[in-house]
């Protein structure tokens, strides 16, 4: 039921998701529906919970993918892959995403999933910055929690930009990959754009 959530957030709102507009894009009985989640707001904060674990699931295996080849700038290459708004599935997860944000900027039981992601997000960032200082692949004035907060920040309001339509998606990745490769010039990707 939760896929049937994502699908209507991401493709009319988040105030379109009701029980009846779940059940209806599930094919399900209405009843259904309102006995597994008993209210809307208990089927969005599950509806959000799904959507954290699998996007980092998502990125554990792209991790895992790089094998021998991982390092500190391929894993934010790869987030970046993955979150930047440039596919149909990544621009539906960004419309999903953000209509989150902007209902858990007033909602504490949905803020509170995303706090905890966010916070993940800044202490791995600031964890892999850190080492990658250790190996001289990152500036000399390095500040790892900083950082790791303003790559974070950088890469959400690239996203809102993208998904605007104030730049497209080469243009929002050319401008992340200029950050980090600020952060980390002596661990810039072989290829062309990093990606």
């Amino acid at each position: 039921m939760e896929d049937a959530v994502l699908r209507i957030v991401a493709r009319d709102g988040l105030d379109a998701v009701s029980f009846r507009s779940v059940a209806t894009e599930a094919g399900l009985p209405l009843a259904r529906v309102q006995r597994e989640f008993g209210t809307k707001d208990e089927l969005l904060r599950r509806t959000l919970l799904g959507a954290v674990a699998a996007a980092e699931a998502r990125m554990d295996a792209r991790i895992r993918a790089l094998g021998a080849e991982v390092t500190v700038r391929a894993i934010f290459d790869a987030l970046a892959d993955e979150f930047l708004p440039g596919t149909p599935r990544t621009l539906a997860e960004a419309r999903v995403w953000l209509a989150f944000v902007a209902r858990a900027a007033t909602s504490p039981e949905l803020a509170r999933p995303l706090q905890a992601y966010y916070a993940e997000q800044a202490e791995a960032g600031r964890e892999g910055l850190a080492m990658a200082h250790l190996t001289g692949a990152v500036a000399a004035d390095l500040d790892a929690a900083a950082d790791a907060l303003t790559i974070t920040a950088l890469l959400d309001g690239l996203t809102t930009h993208v998904l605007l339509g104030v730049l497209d998606h080469a243009r929002a990745a050319d401008l992340l990959r200029r950050q980090l490769d600020r952060l980390m010039p002596g661990a810039r990707p072989a290829t062309p754009g990093g990606r």
